[in-house]
């Protein structure tokens, strides 16, 4: 990933805190995914988060736990970008 943050609608939004909030909802241990930004038209950028096979299954139920964890929704990768 070339910048630590993406830009969201004018908003900045930090990628490492995403990833930290996903791992820790995963269980720790080893980093199995990583938060990026890609080229959006609508928004400037949208989040993708790329994952190992193993874990793949698992992305869906920690992106709905984020918001409860105090992210807000504008932070919260689609589901069609995992």
């Amino acid at each position: 990933r070339i910048s630590r943050f993406a830009k969201i609608a004018g908003e900045m939004v930090p990628l490492e805190r995403l990833e930290e909030e996903l791992h820790d909802l995963y269980g720790g241990g080893d980093r199995v995914l990583a938060v990026a930004a890609v080229p959006d038209e609508r928004r400037g950028e949208r989040l993708v988060v790329l994952v190992v096979p193993a874990a793949a299954g698992a992305v869906g139920g920690l992106l709905d736990q984020l918001p409860a964890r105090g992210i807000p929704n504008l932070w919260v990768p689609d589901m069609r970008d995992c």
